[in-house]
């Protein structure tokens, strides 16, 4: 038995980086993922990916910034996948800037 098998993954930022290695591994583990990203298209990608990988997945676009989004993917995790049993929260922005742009407030 893998260490994930009967588990649902929701991974928030899956569709590249750490996002995506993450959701690769949660993957090999067994577990079913739903791939949540800003871009339909490349989350229907990477769930082609993982399903390869031999387990289930959803592909969802969500702007994790609006809560109603969040409510609809936690429900369609449930209701298509069967459970939710670990959340990754990973979704984020960087912005690059001049390090002498920077204010400390400390």
């Amino acid at each position: 038995m893998r260490l994930l098998e009967n588990r649902v993954a929701v991974v928030t930022g899956a569709t590249r980086g750490i996002g995506l290695a993450i959701a690769r591994t949660f993957a090999s583990h067994g577990a079913s993922l739903v791939i949540a990203g800003t871009n339909l298209e490349t989350a229907e990608a990477v769930k082609a990916n993982i399903e390869a990988l031999g387990t289930k997945a959803l592909a969802v676009q969500v702007d994790v910034r609006d809560p109603d989004q969040v409510r609809q993917m936690m429900e369609m995790a449930v209701s298509e996948l069967g459970s939710l049993d670990i959340l990754v929260n990973n979704a984020g922005i960087a912005r690059d800037v001049p390090l002498e742009t920077i204010k400390c407030h400390y």
